[in-house]
């Protein structure tokens, strides 16, 4: 993940469009996060320990109360300083997307709600970012994922859209792929470092554990949702995943 975390909340956001020429400066003591989208130009971040260099169409995450020095080119950049409570990545980060278009209509879209301030505007302002942090973990993850092979990623997609499926199986996905199933196995752990099975298994876990924790359904209502054939198998299932029955997730909410 790129913000190494699966969700935070924003506590207050604005946004800017910088223009400068070639210069360098330190950045000093800011106390909020900064996500930055670069319109042109080159940049390099230079801390103590490492330099980042930056392009045209890059994204870059600045965490708060970072130092480093900027040696930068002519450069336009669109920004969003945010504060959060949650814990994001502890040092620079840059991502390369190729949908440098979406990502620029995006942050010059929150830039322009932020600076006519109508009613709600602030509202409308986290509601964007959420979209562009969004397509961010999106895209980064595919991008881990080896591009030379995009059946797997279609195979990632498909069982995000149907893990709750009671037929979906790994000897499908792989003859979805056109490949057999031990080769789809082993290409599917190459690049995602787990197994298929582990990666459905996880994404129906996390399902059950949500719904179970809203107290809205049954355990038998869970189990169905989640593409069981009966409470029985699917109490075995999170006995055996976490160590605890399904009550214990509803009783306790955890």
């Amino acid at each position: 993940m790129f913000f190494e975390t699966n969700n935070f909340s924003v506590c207050s956001i604005s946004a800017f469009t910088l223009n400068w020429g070639t210069k360098i400066e330190t950045s000093g003591i800011r106390p909020y996060h900064a996500l930055s989208f670069r319109i042109k130009g080159n940049a390099k971040f230079i801390t103590e320990t490492d330099t980042i260099t930056v392009k045209t169409g890059d994204i870059v995450f600045v965490p708060a109360f970072y130092n480093y020095t900027l040696d930068s080119g002519d450069e336009e950049v669109c920004v969003i300083h945010f504060s959060s409570n949650e814990k994001l990545p502890p040092k620079i980060k840059k991502f390369s997307p190729e949908a440098m278009g979406y990502y620029e209509k995006r942050f010059t879209e929150l830039y322009n709600v932020w600076t006519k301030k109508q009613t709600g505007f602030e509202h409308e302002c986290r509601s964007i970012f959420h979209k562009i942090v969004m397509h961010i973990e999106r895209d980064f993850e595919s991008n881990k994922i080896n591009m030379g092979n995009s059946k797997i990623f279609h195979a990632i997609d498909y069982i995000h859209e149907n893990f709750t499926a009671p037929d979906l199986t790994v000897a499908q996905l792989a003859k979805d792929s056109n490949m057999s199933e031990t080769y789809f196995r082993k290409l599917f752990f190459k690049n995602c470092n787990t197994t298929p099975l582990e990666y459905i298994n996880k994404l129906k876990l996390d399902y059950a554990i949500e719904l179970l924790g809203s107290k809205y359904y049954t355990v038998n209502e869970v189990a169905e949702k989640c593409g069981f054939s009966s409470a029985y198998y699917f109490s075995a299932f999170i006995k055996r995943e976490t160590g605890f029955p399904p009550s214990k997730f509803i009783s306790k909410n955890i």
